[in-house]
């Protein structure tokens, strides 16, 4: 009889493709380890799924083709930590993360130690993922991936990045998980006791949770009936970023939230995670707007803002900044 196929050990190699839906490169479980902060999904989906029309003379159904355009969807969580006692360069990366930010959409660029993210200018230039999917027993092979990046302050321990992943799915296979080497294993990450948000230049108030969500649209399946598989991959759709966060409904006086909503105002909005150098984090949004509505679920009450970063011109990409340093 086989063993069971355990759900407690999992792992994550993955990597930028050197073109889209290129493939082809050679993970290494000692240079490519990405650590999860919880086991992700395995979702398969396909672009057709076998199913046939009806048999003229049956109450019952068609015997099936074999389904095609095979993809995979998952939902990868990693904690959000920098990399400690390490300068950033060309070659120190904040760990984990980074390749799946270039692959939400952004361009990176390191200066003065410090790595700077902004969104692609596109149509062209996006970044894709290969990866290698551990868990359950199996090896889940990916290619062709694309992201969409959250940030996540649930309460007082660390940040978390959320990243939901569409790509095209290889060929599973029983799989052991690998011995994977993980990057800056002894850098502790920020905890969220002590973060820095300023919304309109106000950063006094009491702020219960918080969740960035860049919203962008990567569900956009490209099938191709004229090559194997039947699938190209994905095209990326647009972002629609939006900040929310729950804080005490302040006074008047300190915070004006309904003037500020009901008016349209435009402001800036910041975020800063971690306060010791290589382990920090700073989420920008140069120029917002925003909603508010109550929340009762707290014996104080409380208010749900909803900030919604903009463009400064019809053809900028300046809406939304994330750096490490």
């Amino acid at each position: 009889m086989s063993s069971d196929k355990a759900v407690v050990v999992f792992g994550c190699l993955a990597a930028t493709e050197t073109a889209y839906n290129a493939g082809a490169t050679t993970l290494v479980a000692a240079t490519h380890g990405i650590q999860l902060a919880e086991l992700p999904s395995f979702d398969p989906s396909y672009a057709y799924d076998g199913n046939r029309p009806i048999p003229p003379g049956s109450y019952g159904q068609s015997r099936r083709s074999a389904p095609s355009g095979r993809t995979f969807a998952s939902q990868l969580r990693m904690e959000a930590k920098g990399a400690g006692g390490a300068t950033y360069s060309a070659s120190v990366v904040p760990p984990n993360v980074h390749d799946f930010i270039l692959a939400s959409g952004y361009d990176g660029a390191v200066a003065a130690n410090a790595w700077t993210y902004t969104p692609t200018p596109g149509p062209t230039g996006f970044d894709s993922l290969e990866l290698e999917m551990y868990g359950r027993g199996e090896l889940w092979p990916v290619q062709a991936a694309y992201c969409s990046m959250k940030i996540i302050g649930e309460n007082e321990g660390p940040s978390i990045f959320e990243f939901d992943v569409r790509g095209i799915l290889g060929t599973r296979s029983d799989s052991a998980v690998p011995s994977i080497t993980y990057s800056a294993l002894t850098v502790v990450p920020p905890s969220n006791d002590n973060i820095t948000l300023s919304i309109n230049s106000v950063t006094d108030l009491v702020v219960r949770s918080y969740e960035f969500d860049d919203a962008s649209s990567i569900e956009n399946p490209r099938r191709d009936i004229n090559v194997a598989g039947t699938h190209a991959g994905f095209v990326r759709g647009r972002r629609t970023p939006v900040f929310r966060c729950t804080v005490e409904n302040p006074d008047t006086a300190q915070f004006n939230v309904w003037g500020l909503a009901d008016a349209g105002t435009v402001f800036a909005a910041s975020l800063v995670v971690g306060s010791v150098a290589f382990n920090t984090f700073t989420l920008t949004l140069a120029q917002c707007t925003m909603i508010a509505s109550l929340n009762d679920e707290d014996p104080v009450s409380l208010v749900d803002l909803e900030i919604f970063p903009h463009a400064s011109t019809p053809i900028a990409n300046d809406d939304v900044s994330l750096v490490f340093d």
